[in-house]
């Protein structure tokens, strides 16, 4: 039994030292956010990685993670509550409604016409592209 523990242990060892481990089998924590709690994480056709913090920080990484830019110093009392991002276009739900950018989250729009409500809870897209919300009870699309 000794043996076949040690044979194991040796195997294991092997391969994480000729490199045979996937990637995906490891977890690296990247720099940290000036945001507060982070809620939502997405990536675009780009290869960007975007983090929205809680208290209204947007964050945009172009090298996987090492640094961060805010990308929101204009937003004021924004409470971020979730984040998508589909064919080119991110959304963000917050507080104060749904708000869209279509320049890599330079600038922002506010879309919510027709909803009831600011409270947006979750976004999702669909793979045709079609948006969803969650505001209080109700789906919107």
């Amino acid at each position: 039994m000794k043996s076949c523990l040690l044979a194991i242990l040796g195997l294991l060892t092997f391969s994480v030292t000729t490199g045979s481990v996937n990637a995906q089998d490891f977890w690296y924590q990247t720099h940290g956010l000036g945001g507060g709690k982070v809620v939502a994480l997405v990536t675009d056709d780009n290869g960007y990685v975007y983090a929205a913090g809680e208290s209204g920080g947007l964050y945009r990484s172009i090298d996987n993670g090492s640094s961060w830019s805010l990308l929101n110093s204009g937003f004021k009392n924004l409470w971020i509550t979730s984040f998508a991002c589909g064919r080119g276009v991110l959304f963000l739900g917050s507080n104060q409604g749904i708000l869209r950018s279509t320049d890599n989250g330079q600038s922002w729009i506010k879309v919510s016409g027709g909803i009831v409500g600011n409270d947006v809870v979750k976004l999702g897209i669909d793979s045709s592209g079609l948006l969803y919300a969650i505001v209080g009870n109700s789906v919107y699309r």
